[in-house]
């Protein structure tokens, strides 16, 4: 795999931590016991220093806030195999569905659709040709479903429906 650009691993960054921070702020509003450790996380400018003085790449800060929001949403989905990650999330009751409102109601776009890089997703899956979990599903049924994107022809739309109903078949198995 090729290496990322500068410009690249900053897209990144900025996408992970705008998430992050989203997360950072529900739980500060809906968790005020939890205050003293959110205190202890770094904001994005500490983050950003610590690459400038040398503690760390924007890489691993990259991935350390990646693995940072996947726990996060593993921890609201209570995700497993026979559950699809939606369904999960609405049974969990009204945390989740408070914070996908919260997430949306801050940033305009959904968290499930967020949490992962589309671009690089979409890109993955029509090489791979199939939908590999539910984050993927949820990402790719937005996008087939989105009548005004204007990134994919007909035919790639085409074939990522047949793999999202693949997908729905597997699934429901």
């Amino acid at each position: 795999m090729p290496r990322r650009t500068k410009e690249d691993l900053e897209r990144e960054f900025e996408r992970v931590a705008s998430i992050f921070q989203v997360i950072t702020d529900f739980q500060r509003q809906e968790m005020p016991e939890m205050a003293e450790y959110l205190d202890l996380i770094p904001s994005t400018e500490e983050m950003r220093d610590t690459v400038a003085l040398g503690k760390a790449t924007l890489s691993q800060i990259i991935s350390g806030t990646q693995i940072a929001i996947d726990d996060f949403q593993r921890g609201l989905s209570d995700f497993n195999e026979e559950t699809h990650y939606l369904r999960a999330l609405a049974e969990r009751g009204p945390d989740a569905n408070r914070f996908l409102a919260f997430y949306r109601e801050r940033t305009g776009r959904k968290f499930h659709a967020d949490v992962i890089d589309t671009e690089q997703a979409l890109r993955s899956i029509m090489k791979r040709g199939t939908i590999a979990n539910d984050v993927e599903y949820y990402a790719v049924g937005e996008i087939v479903n989105d009548l005004s994107q204007r990134s994919l022809s007909e035919a790639e739309l085409v074939r990522l429906g047949g793999m999202v109903a693949e997908f729905e078949r597997l699934q429901g198995a």
